[in-house]
């Protein structure tokens, strides 16, 4: 039905499907639930994104984030990692956000002007109107660097992004496989056995084990980056 497509279940990925695009320091051998502070809203304060363990998987570095049309993402060795822009710095009608691979920069400044080098480019996401139905499509190197296939990544979303899921290879309807989901705190509690407290608005980025954390992360920002662009 219209809800349990949101609500999808995390297995494991077969072998021959997972998803590896930022190297095997983002994948899990189990489900990893990235806290997100107050939903959706990341603007102006430094703050670690940890994992249901306690493990810190991100950072972002307050003023560095907001007021910016390029968002810089630091990974776990708190270098940066990815940078998401906006496409409109370069076609005004277009909100899809493209994803830029900065591994290797230290500069911050220098992370942000990656995005001018378009050998630099992982993938970009587009979404209808409305923001209800969002498609990437990426390189897999897999996880031993050995495949080199592109992904097609479906991801749905209800009005507003309250619950959204993402599929790999089409979505639910065309036998696509779960790849992530976003939970709240109630229904992480449940999946989980302990969760995030009652009263807030956190929610939860679960992805399945064979799964690139980074690239549903930057999938999520890319979402939410989009959803701004309505207001």
């Amino acid at each position: 039905d219209e809800a349990h497509k949101y609500d999808v279940e995390l297995n494991p990925l077969p072998k021959d499907k997972e998803i590896s695009i930022f190297g095997t320091d983002y994948l899990s051998e189990k489900p990893v639930a990235l806290h997100l502070k107050t939903k959706w809203s990341w603007s102006g304060d430094s703050m670690s994104v940890k994992d249901q363990f306690g493990e810190a998987w991100f950072h972002v570095k307050g003023s560095t984030w907001s007021f910016s049309d390029t968002k810089v993402i630091f990974g776990k060795d708190e270098k940066p990692l990815f940078v998401i822009a906006d496409k409109a710095w370069w076609n005004p009608i277009d909100d899809a956000q493209s994803v830029f691979d900065c591994r290797g920069v230290e500069d911050l400044k220098d992370a942000r002007d990656v995005k001018k080098d378009k050998s630099k480019h992982l993938f970009s996401v587009s979404s209808n109107f409305g923001n209800t139905k969002q498609k990437t499509t990426v390189r897999n190197s897999g996880v031993k660097g050995e495949m080199d296939e592109m992904v097609d990544i479906i991801s749905k979303c209800t009005f507003f992004n309250g619950k959204c899921a993402m599929w790999r290879d089409g979505d639910y309807k065309n036998g696509g496989i779960p790849v992530a989901k976003f939970m709240s705190p109630l229904e992480f509690q449940n999946f989980f056995g302990k969760g995030g407290g009652e009263g807030t608005e956190d929610f939860y980025l679960t992805v399945a084990p064979g799964a690139d954390v980074a690239l549903c992360l930057a999938i999520v920002l890319a979402i939410r980056e989009m959803n701004e662009s309505y207001k």
